[in-house]
């Protein structure tokens, strides 16, 4: 490649000369210069699109972190509805696919990644035909509302006991099929404490939706209300557990439990 007039005329090349000989002169080798050389124009090298190489990689990581996304979110929807009984020819055509295309999907060795407006409907089947088929389980589960914390100026009087319980069943439902959370389980209930089946079954539960909270101050009002809520919780097994030591008398006093956390 031969050196431009231009370069020759306004003296660049000259520069660029004494500047090569200084570098020589520091024992460089020709692989060492192309080396520096490079590390120099990469920060302003551009591609023939006009961006820059780190931002042609960030792009790339960006397509790859959301078909990853994608991928994992129609998997989610789909396990979801076989749990719940639907076949793979059942999913496909109540998301007017194939069912090759579902089989695809869950392949192990080469899943296929769908579209953004695909994995939509599968969730709109999910949150669809999903929620309808456990509306017909969730109606035999046993559930028995113990305590409630409501707004400032609310009080439990004000909400019918069957809207509550009916509020926690949909709050439940649309955990079970990943749907959108509930805003409150009901008007003006900012937590709720559960019994699921019977006593006996021991299955507590305490919700405090806040609409998923997706600003700062919606997950500190769910946080004080979860805090509040499980203080309640705290309280009320004790009670059980003081009413049952005076039942079992010295032979009920044992020893706590070990206390075991996780992460």
């Amino acid at each position: 490649m031969s050196l431009s007039s231009s370069s020759e005329s306004d003296g660049r090349t000259l520069r660029a000369l004494r500047a090569m000989r200084k570098i020589v002169g520091l024992g460089l080798r020709r692989d060492e210069v192309i080396e520096l050389y490079q590390r120099v124009i990469a920060p302003t090298a551009r591609t023939a699109d006009g961006t820059r190489p780190e931002e042609k990689d960030e792009e790339t990581r960006r397509i790859t972190a959301d078909r990853d996304e994608r991928l994992q979110m129609a998997q989610d929807a789909i396990r979801t509805l076989v749990t719940l009984g639907f076949a793979e020819c059942e999913i496909a055509d109540l998301g007017g696919l194939s069912a090759s295309t579902i089989s695809r999907v869950l392949d192990p060795d080469e899943a296929r990644v769908l579209a953004a407006h695909t994995v939509a409907r599968l969730y709109q089947v999910l949150e669809r035909a999903g929620a309808e088929r456990l509306k017909a389980l969730l109606p035999k589960l046993n559930l028995r509302v113990l305590e409630t914390c409501c707004d400032k100026g609310w009080s439990l009087n004000d909400v019918p006991l069957n809207v509550l319980e009916q509020g926690v069943r949909n709050a439940l439902m649309r955990t079970l099929v990943g749907a959108e959370p509930v805003e409150r389980v009901a008007p003006g209930v900012t937590a709720v404490l559960v019994q699921v089946g019977d006593d006996e079954e021991g299955v507590w539960i305490f919700m405090t939706p806040f609409g998923g909270a997706t600003t700062l101050q919606a997950r500190l009002a769910r946080a004080r209300a979860r805090e509040h809520e499980a203080k309640h919780l705290f309280l009320l097994a004790r009670q059980q557990r003081e009413e049952l030591e005076m039942l079992a008398g010295n032979s009920g006093r044992g020893k706590p439990p070990n206390d075991s956390y996780l992460g």
